[in-house]
């Protein structure tokens, strides 16, 4: 049973559709630019934890680019952009929270539609089913200047729901 990010990278990407080594050289910048937390040393209990909220790091830093030189910013700035009211899906702000807590229950995964990624305005969107469509905006601090083309990457609820069940497997 994996505890390390790591260990569960092969699960993350046969249900994200990329590669172990990909996937690890993202682990490796997302912690240089520590928006993930390692624990020092070798071997068991070192590396990234896993936890719903390293997988939701990693999920934004693909959602916001695939170029890995670009990690820095657009995946901090998407981590943390922020709905003016908190989600209603989650009780959550800032995106990376919120995608935290859907990764955290299977209740509140199922009932996700689609999770939206602008990646050149650092935006992204939640939408889910409660009785009828919502949809959770969350828009970074600093507004971006608008794109004459725009590029997006969505996390589709059949892909998102294969991860929540990996992910439940390997931490209960």
């Amino acid at each position: 049973m994996p505890t390390s990010l790591k260990l569960f990278l092969p699960s993350l990407g046969e249900c994200l559709g990329y590669s172990v080594g990909a996937l690890y050289e993202r682990q490796r910048a997302l912690v240089g630019l520590g928006l993930l937390h390692s624990v020092s040393g070798r071997g068991p209990g070192s590396g990234v934890r896993l936890a719903p909220g390293a997988a939701a790091t990693m999920i934004c830093c693909l959602l916001a680019t695939d170029n890995l030189s670009e990690t820095g910013e657009w995946v901090r700035e998407l981590c943390e952009s922020q709905t003016s009211k908190v989600c209603k899906l989650t009780g959550e702000r800032k995106f990376q929270a919120a995608l935290t807590k859907v990764l955290s229950s299977r209740e509140i995964a199922w009932a996700v539609e689609s999770v939206h990624a602008d990646r050149d305005r650092a935006e992204a969107s939640i939408t889910f089913y409660r009785g009828r469509v919502f949809r959770t905006y969350f828009s970074p601090r600093r507004k971006k200047s608008f794109a004459p083309i725009s590029t997006s990457a969505w996390l589709h609820r059949d892909a998102l729901r294969a991860l929540v069940q990996e992910l439940h497997k390997e931490i209960t």
